[in-house]
């Protein structure tokens, strides 16, 4: 059981390094960079949204 919940979190930690790094290679590592910040600054506003309605 641990073994799977270990094996999920190692698969949802390895999703975004591969994404950057393709993306690096097709469109360069400034924009890639900027979108990837974006995507987390976007899901760490969601996150707070969630946790200032629940307050």
């Amino acid at each position: 059981m641990s073994s799977s919940y270990f094996l999920v979190l190692y698969v949802a930690i390895s999703i975004p390094v591969i994404g950057v790094g393709a993306g690096a290679t097709a469109f360069g590592l400034l924009p890639t960079a900027v979108v990837f910040s974006g995507l987390v600054a976007l899901l760490a506003s969601g996150a707070f949204a969630s946790l200032a309605r629940r307050a």
